[in-house]
């Protein structure tokens, strides 16, 4: 069975978003944009199924540093 790594992006700024999608292309990933731990929390209770990473982008949705 094949298994497709799953992703929880945080909160990434615009560009950012865009550069890390381009690295990690929806077809052999599953990526989710989320907003907090929380929200991970969710996907991975209702999924049934863990992360396999949490990236944290050097800027955020409102310019903070990752």
């Amino acid at each position: 069975m094949l298994t497709i790594p799953r992703i929880a992006l945080y909160r990434p700024h615009e560009d950012e978003a865009r550069a890390v999608l381009q690295l990690f292309p929806r077809d052999i990933y599953s990526i989710r944009v989320v907003d907090s731990a929380a929200q991970i929390l969710v996907y991975i209770t209702e999924e049934n199924s863990a992360f396999d990473a949490i990236i944290v982008p050097p800027r955020t949705q409102d310019d903070d540093s990752g």
